[in-house]
């Protein structure tokens, strides 16, 4: 079972557009795919149409120890796969409000890994969407997981993010207990590039100077992602014959591709 992160230490980069993408894209090629939206606005969730019960949370999961069956919700498969052909299966635990209590509610670190340990054998991949802002939760994620990637906008204060980002993934391997394998950083995603503008191509190209073949191709700037997330749906749904789903489909091969040549 892979357990991919999405992390950046700035907002509105991009990370539960591409965490719900790449979800989606696994499941319609045939894995089993957990989304795990750990971010307390619940935008992820949101992006998947589900109204979760009471108890269908990842506090619900983590604090209320509900198993695994009573929390979990099926998405439609019409606004994250529209006409393709779906081999896999997706499951959603949602984020709320009651995700930022988490952390005050146990001093049990481990607590995500545990619980994910539990569905080994019934789980290809868990996508894990977060929140911009440190805390003891991510510690916990990073815990239970095996592979990051990492967003980011092309501007100083992105990249910014994503430098503190990286420096707190090194930490965590650094301290990590011996028996844990270090968390493999799997690629850094630029997002919402704007080819022709000097700042964009300035950004990229220092992207390249200080990660190289970690920086995947960027994704455009493009209105059809908004015009899809207005519409309650991926691009594989809202726009499957426009250059975003293209992107999408890229970027889900790169993940695929990278995770064989990072184990």
């Amino acid at each position: 079972m892979r357990v991919l992160t999405l992390l950046n230490e700035k907002g509105g980069v991009g990370k539960t557009t591409l965490a719900v993408h790449i979800a989606a894209g696994l499941a319609i090629n045939g894995a089993r795919v957990l989304f795990i939206d750990t971010d307390p606005q619940g935008n992820g969730t949101t992006s998947f149409n589900v109204m979760a019960g009471k108890y269908q949370n990842l506090f619900g999961l983590l604090i209320d120890a509900e198993e695994w069956r009573d929390v979990l919700v099926a998405p439609s498969p019409e606004s994250w796969a529209g006409d393709y052909v779906v081999e896999g299966r997706l499951s959603v635990l949602a984020g709320n409000i009651k995700t930022r209590l988490i952390p005050a509610s146990t001093d049990n670190m481990l607590l995500m890994r545990q619980r994910l340990e539990e569905l080994e054998g019934l789980v290809d991949w868990v996508i894990m969407d977060t929140s911009p802002t440190p805390s003891l939760l991510n510690v916990m994620l990073l815990n239970a997981t095996t592979h990051t990637m990492h967003p980011t906008q092309l501007e100083a204060l992105s990249l910014s993010g994503l430098g503190r980002t990286l420096e707190h993934i090194e930490a965590h391997n650094s301290s990590r207990p011996r028996n844990q394998d270090e968390v493999q950083v799997l690629g850094i995603q630029p997002t919402m590039y704007r080819a022709g503008t000097t700042a964009h191509q300035t950004g990229l190209q220092l992207l390249d100077d200080a990660y190289g073949e970690m920086v995947y191709p960027p994704t455009s700037l493009r209105i059809v992602w908004s015009e899809a997330s207005y519409a309650g749906q991926t691009v594989f749904a809202y726009a499957p014959d426009s250059p975003a789903c293209d992107e999408a489909w890229g970027l889900v091969g790169k993940v695929q591709l990278g995770v064989m040549q990072h184990g």
